[in-house]
């Protein structure tokens, strides 16, 4: 008689429940991580649309501001925390033209801004109007403190 090779069906469910045990362990890391990248690219694309700002108030001249914007992508200088997650606009301060539109934040982000700015405006020398300076705390639901990312907007 020959002996049939395979798998008895208590090796398989043996080997399902440890494999259960194993996903449950690291699915909650990849969420963390997700959100992590999501904070990064909210203020890396936050701080290109500063810098581009900064960049056309030098190279042109001019006054450039960048806005807080609402889901219909006007200009929202309310400020307060939450102001930034819709989205911010690029305007020159004299015209009013649009610049550039950012998309706001993805994902379950929120930001606090430290002074309820809403707005900041570059002169034509690139530094900011009288001693306004920002400070935004991005940072995504059930986030530890030391997880949240920070950015800074100096006068100089």
């Amino acid at each position: 008689m020959k002996k049939e090779s395979g798998f008895t069906l208590l090796e398989l469910i043996i080997t399902m429940v440890v494999a259960v045990i194993l996903i449950s362990l690291v699915v909650p890391g990849f969420r963390a991580l997700i959100s992590s990248n999501q904070a990064t690219a909210g203020v890396n694309e936050l701080v290109s649309a500063i810098n581009f700002a900064r960049s056309v108030a030098v190279n042109e001249n001019r006054i450039i501001r960048v806005c807080s914007s609402n889901s219909a992508k006007t200009a929202s200088v309310s400020g307060g925390d939450g102001a930034w997650v819709d989205g911010w606009l690029v305007q020159d301060n004299d015209t009013n033209q649009i610049l550039l539109v950012g998309n706001g934040l993805s994902g379950q982000l929120e930001t606090n801004d430290s002074d309820g700015i809403g707005i900041i405006t570059f002169e034509s020398d690139g530094r900011l109007t009288d001693t306004q300076e920002l400070t935004l705390t991005l940072e995504w639901q059930g986030c530890a403190d030391n997880d949240a990312r920070q950015l800074g907007v100096c006068r100089t």
